[in-house]
């Protein structure tokens, strides 16, 4: 009997060491699987993050690169500078437009001629004039003619920019026309359609037409 008992015994451990066996390969396939599941979840939030971060950093980018908005806020902060200074206020009744003046040139100052400033008809928008050709006192001399001939001036100062030919810009197709006659007037310059310049008609002066004394048309 205690053969037997013992025999009996020795089997019940050896069944119990093989439950134990099948119970911790069990619990080492399970924490096998907990881990590469935990690992994953990290690798997709770290991605998830990685591209967050790209299309903030794009977003920035687009924001502040519109090159058009930059040169206009240039110019709103160019007034006074160089050599024409502020003396006149605001004609225009459009919103935003300021009116600046450049010094008188003296006497002799201007050399060419044959351009010549068109008088306004009605329905003509605001024309504004940027000296941007080196020429002191370019802008002032031709927005008295402008004026005289019944222009609305409204921006009339230094561009902070040097070009080398004369451009004449409309900031809306109902402007066209009048941006042509101005154009033609001022020898055929070239004309185009710009939101740089937001109201009405832009002149961008360069030495072509500022060396020039204009005359009424």
């Amino acid at each position: 009997m205690a053969d037997k008992h013992q025999y009996e015994t020795r089997a019940e451990r050896r069944a119990a060491d093989a439950a134990n066996r099948r119970g911790g390969a069990h619990r080492a396939v399970s924490s096998a699987g907990s881990h590469k599941a935990a690992t994953a979840v990290v690798i997709v939030l770290a991605l998830v993050a990685v591209l967050l971060i790209v299309g903030a950093v794009n977003i920035i980018r687009s924001a502040g690169s519109d090159p058009e908005a930059k040169v206009e806020e240039q110019q709103q902060k160019e007034p006074g500078a160089g050599d024409d200074a502020k003396d006149k206020s605001s004609q225009s009744g459009e919103p935003g437009e300021s009116t600046q003046s450049e010094s008188t040139p003296s006497d002799g100052e201007s050399t060419g001629g044959g351009v010549t400033t068109v008088e306004a008809e009605s329905g003509d928008p605001n024309l504004s004039i940027l000296n941007a050709s080196g020429v002191n006192g370019a802008a002032r001399k031709f927005a008295d003619q402008y004026e005289a001939q019944g222009w609305k001036m409204g921006r009339v100062s230094n561009a902070g920019t040097r070009v080398s030919s004369t451009t004449v810009y409309y900031s809306s197709s109902e402007y066209s026309d009048a941006a042509e006659r101005v154009a033609e007037g001022l020898g055929g310059v070239s004309v185009e359609q710009s939101r740089r310049y937001q109201v009405g008609v832009t002149i961008l002066m360069g030495p072509d037409v500022a060396d020039s004394d204009p005359a009424e048309g």
